[in-house]
């Protein structure tokens, strides 16, 4: 009951488990289409059915509410330097690439 406290915990789920969730959907769906061809199966094969269906519901149920004791968000706005601080690029090869290209000039204006 502790994800229903804070709205950012299901937020996290729906996220962070967003690909798993639409899959388990996707095959929830397609499994209950199956429902009408239930008529002509046996009784195991009927049971093996809800069975099925319990499983695609819990585990739905599961991912969305479902977190993990210890989660550790990612705030972008906390870790991102930007790119105007050259972090990015290393200052030994762009020196060489410089010096690569006026010799190049040079020798072209030749």
């Amino acid at each position: 009951m502790e994800t229903f406290s804070s709205f950012s915990k299901i937020t996290y789920n729906l996220v962070h488990k967003l690909g798993n969730i639409y899959d388990t959907i996707f095959y929830l769906l397609q499994h209950q289409q199956k429902y009408s061809l239930l008529a002509d199966e046996s009784e195991s094969e009927v049971a093996n059915w809800w069975f099925k269906l319990g499983i695609y519901y819990g585990t739905t149920t599961f991912l969305m509410f479902y977190t993990p004791e210890e989660h550790d968000p990612y705030d972008p706005l906390e870790e991102y330097t930007g790119l105007g601080n050259d972090d990015h690029l290393d200052k030994d090869e762009e020196e060489e690439t410089v010096t690569e290209a006026t010799e190049e000039d040079a020798v072209g204006t030749l």
